[in-house]
């Protein structure tokens, strides 16, 4: 009977395991990042990170995505985001596929560069609600 002690705590042993790593394999959006006045996150290479990043959405009223022709996500644009006046407002290099921030209500002109492709849109982020803008690149 005394052999037996040990057997009888593995299962909690093994459930107290389980618990952990779904703790740690839960999606992680990254940290929010602060620059003057706009806050925001990148990334989304990883599906679990995507989803981690899509359910952060609402707190942003810009949402870029980056994909190539054929819906796999880019990760190598780079983003300049200008005010209505010409001032930038925020740059990033290598923004993820997600590239989501919150930006005071106004005109912005969004350029974006992948390899040797530039692209342009002109937005209006709104008071209340979400812009959402998409770049499509060639396949390399």
């Amino acid at each position: 009977m005394g052999n037996n002690v040990p057997f009888r705590l593995i299962p909690g042993f093994l459930g107290a395991c389980f618990v952990a790593l779904a703790v740690l394999a839960a999606p992680q959006a990254p940290e929010p990042v602060t620059r003057g006045d706009v806050s925001y996150l990148s990334g989304g290479v990883s599906l679990d990170e995507r989803q981690a990043i899509e359910a952060q959405a609402k707190n942003y009223n810009l949402l870029i995505t980056n994909a190539n022709r054929i819906g796999q996500m880019s990760v190598d644009a780079n983003i300049v985001v200008k005010g209505k006046d010409g001032r930038e407002v925020i740059t990033i290099d290598n923004a993820g596929p997600l590239f989501y921030a919150k930006l005071p209500p106004g005109d912005y002109t969004i350029t974006a560069l992948s390899g040797d492709q530039q692209q342009r849109r002109i937005v209006k982020i709104p008071a209340k609600g979400t812009k959402r803008v998409y770049f499509t690149w060639q396949q390399d």
